[in-house]
C-alpha cells in the first residue's frame, strides 16, 4: 500500500467520489434530458444521496472516535465543566424560553413536508395534492422544489425516529442551535490559540438573542450556520498546542 495513503482517509475519499459520480450523472441528465425528466430523478434519488451521505459521515466518526475520546479524556476538567454550563444554558434557553414560531412561515411549511415525504414515501417533493388516511400519508400529486433538501432530509430522520409531529422539527432545530455552541467554542480557540477566547465565543452564541429566536423555529438556517461553522472549524489551519493540551490559567 502507498504509505502516502492513510486509511481513516478512507471515507473521505469515498464520500468525494460518491458525490462526484452523482453529480456526473445529475449534469449528463440535465445536458441530454428534460427538465421535467430531471426532477423527476432528483425526487427519486435525492433520498438514497442523502442516506449514503449520512452513513458515510456516521462511519467516518466511528473511524476517529478513538482519537475524539482521547482529546475529551485528556482536556482540562474545568474547561469541560465550563463549556457544558454554556452549552446546557443554551439548550435552556433555546428550548424553553425562546418561542415556538415561525419565522419565515411558506417556507418553513415547505421544509416541513418535504421532510415528511422524504419519510414516508422516499421522495423529495412538495405535496400539492394528497392525504393522510387511517394514520397514512399519501401524496398523490408532488413537485420537485426549488428549495436545497438538505435540512428535509435532517427532519426526515428525526421524523422516522419520533413521529411526524411539527414540535419535533422545531426541536430538530434547537438541537443544531445547541450543538453550534461547542463548534463556536472550537472556532474561537483554535482561531486564537487559547480556550478562554473559546469560552467567550460559545458564551455569545449561547446568549445571544436573535440567535435563540432563529433557533426555536423550523427554518433551515439554524441547521445551515451549523454546518458552515463545522466546515470552518474543518479547514482551520493546525496548531501547535492540541486540544489535549488546552488548561485554563
Amino acid at each position: 500500500m502507498n504509505p502516502r495513503l492513510n486509511p481513516r482517509h478512507f471515507p473521505a475519499m469515498v464520500l468525494i467520489g460518491v458525490v462526484g459520480l452523482g453529480g456526473g450523472l445529475l449534469a449528463g441528465n440535465a445536458l441530454m434530458g428534460e427538465l421535467a425528466v430531471i426532477r423527476t430523478a432528483l425526487q427519486l434519488t435525492s433520498y438514497h444521496f442523502f442516506s449514503t451521505n449520512l452513513t458515510l459521515l456516521l462511519v467516518a466518526l466511528l473511524f476517529h472516535g478513538e482519537e475524539l475520546g482521547r482529546a475529551v479524556r485528556g482536556a482540562d476538567p474545568r474547561l469541560l465543566g465550563q463549556l457544558a454550563a454554556i452549552t446546557l444554558a443554551g439548550f435552556l434557553l433555546v428550548g424553553f424560553v425562546a418561542p415556538e414560531v415561525h419565522r419565515i412561515y411558506y417556507d418553513e411549511t415547505i421544509y416541513e413536508n418535504i421532510g415528511q415525504s422524504l419519510a414516508v414515501e422516499h421522495r423529495a417533493e412538495m405535496c400539492n395534492e394528497g392525504e393522510v388516511a387511517y394514520g397514512v400519508y399519501r401524496c398523490q400529486r408532488g413537485e420537485y422544489n426549488k428549495q436545497p433538501n438538505g435540512f428535509p432530509y435532517l427532519l426526515a430522520v428525526a421524523f422516522q425516529i419520533f413521529g411526524t409531529d411539527e414540535a419535533v422539527a422545531h426541536w430538530v432545530n434547537c438541537l443544531a442551535f445547541t450543538l453550534s455552541i461547542p463548534v463556536l467554542f472550537l472556532i474561537g480557540a483554535l482561531g486564537f490559540g487559547h480556550p478562554r477566547a473559546g469560552l467567550f465565543a460559545a458564551l455569545v452564541q449561547a446568549l445571544t438573542p436573535e440567535n435563540l429566536l432563529w433557533g426555536h423555529t423550523t427554518s433551515a438556517e439554524t441547521s445551515a450556520a451549523l454546518m458552515g461553522a463545522l466546515m470552518a472549524v474543518n479547514s482551520s489551519p493546525p496548531r501547535r498546542a492540541r486540544v489535549s493540551e488546552w488548561r485554563m490559567r
